[in-house]
This record gives C-alpha cells, sequence and structure tokens, in this order.
C-alpha cells in the first residue's frame, strides 16, 4: 500500500492566504509603530474621511441646520465612494454558496429511526425560535405509525 500525498495532492497545513503568528505580530507591530509615529495611517484616515463627508451631508440634508439639496447629493456622494474603497478592510467579503437539495427516501427509515428523526427535529425547531404544531414530536402523539406514506 502506498503511503505519503499523491502527486498534486495537498494533505495539511495551513490553507492559501492565511498568515502566520510571525506575520501576524510583525504586521501588529508595524500598526503601532505607525501609529506612535503620528503618521496617519490609511484605514483611519479613509475612515475619518468618511466620518467627514457623512457629517457635511448632515449638515445640509433637508431639515438639516443649512439646507442644500447640490451640497448634500455631493458629499454623500463623497462619503459613499469612501465607505466603498473603506469596506474591504471593515467587512468580511460575503461570498456565494450553492446548496444542495438531497432527497431523502424515509420509507427506509424503521419506526424508531422515525421517532428519533422526529425528535431531533423538534429539539432544532424549539431551539431556532421556529414554532411546532400540536400533535408533533414533543407531545408524543405523533407516531410514525400515524403518518401517511406517499
Amino acid at each position: 500500500m502506498p503511503r505519503g500525498s499523491a502527486p498534486g495532492e495537498h494533505r495539511g497545513g495551513r490553507k492559501a492566504g492565511v498568515p502566520n503568528k510571525t506575520s501576524l505580530s510583525k504586521s501588529a507591530e508595524i500598526y503601532e509603530e505607525r501609529k506612535r509615529s503620528g503618521r496617519p495611517i490609511a484605514v483611519d484616515l479613509m475612515s475619518q474621511t468618511m466620518t467627514h463627508y457623512w457629517n457635511l451631508a448632515a449638515k445640509h440634508r433637508v431639515g438639516g441646520p443649512e439646507p442644500d439639496e447640490l451640497k448634500f447629493d455631493h458629499y454623500l456622494g463623497k462619503c459613499g465612494n469612501v465607505a466603498k474603497d473603506l469596506a474591504p478592510y471593515e467587512t468580511p467579503k460575503l461570498q456565494t454558496i450553492t446548496m444542495r437539495e438531497e432527497t431523502l427516501d424515509l420509507t427506509k427509515l424503521t419506526d424508531e429511526e422515525l421517532t428519533q428523526l422526529e425528535s431531533i427535529r423538534a429539539k432544532a425547531a424549539v431551539r431556532s425560535g421556529n414554532s411546532i404544531g400540536v400533535g408533533e414530536a414533543e407531545t408524543g402523539t405523533d407516531s410514525p405509525a400515524d403518518r401517511e406514506v406517499d
């Protein structure tokens, strides 16, 4: 029986793009050093700029202290542009997931297995806040024998 990985197969270790402890600590040191030096950090500067434009837009909104629709639109647009550039640093990017739909053949389960499955489903539904109707698993009145089979 051959041992080890097949050519091109990767079995373990850190996933690509995940920094090691040394890289993380070095990045933290650089960040702190730049903060101490008084030099603005780009992400902090972008955040402050976005807040500045947001405050200017609020000042010129309808009902604000100095209503001016053109200035409001201008500052809100600038705020949005900075927010768009800042977002990748503050918010994780969401990825699309694909759900696989599986068809279950419950006729292959025994009455005992169906009872267990129903109690697990009832327990999970209660935890997630879903309501369970009368006659379902936690009341014990809906046995597998009472269910209709299609």
